[in-house]
């Protein structure tokens, strides 16, 4: 099994998001996602942000573009991980990151 680090330290803030977004729709997003289904948080689950994906699905969850998702989900929560979490994370603006979760998996 793989660790998914600190998102079990934020377990009680995401049971309160209205909506959650995975950042990155590769194996990590839905590892990711594999979590929030245990933790019965998928319903939370809004989609994906993937700006080299966006407008396909993943696990029947549709993938946005990162300025798409800011618009239409302004107060959702971020979920970033991936070998590219870095990126993910510098490319949100500053009100976005404060409601960002980095995973390190």
């Amino acid at each position: 099994m793989i660790h998914i680090g600190d998102i079990v330290y934020d377990i009680e803030k995401m049971k309160k998001a209205d909506s959650l977004l995975i950042y990155g729709a590769g194996k990590t997003g839905i590892l990711i996602l594999d979590y929030l289904k245990v933790n019965d948080l998928s319903d939370r689950v809004k989609g994906f942000i993937d700006n080299y994906r966006y407008g396909s699905c993943v696990s029947g969850y549709k993938i946005y573009s990162l300025s798409d998702a800011e618009k239409m989900f302004p107060s959702g929560e971020i979920l970033v991980g991936g070998g590219y979490a870095r990126e993910m994370y510098l490319s949100l603006d500053y009100n976005a990151r404060l409601r960002s979760h980095l995973i390190i998996v």
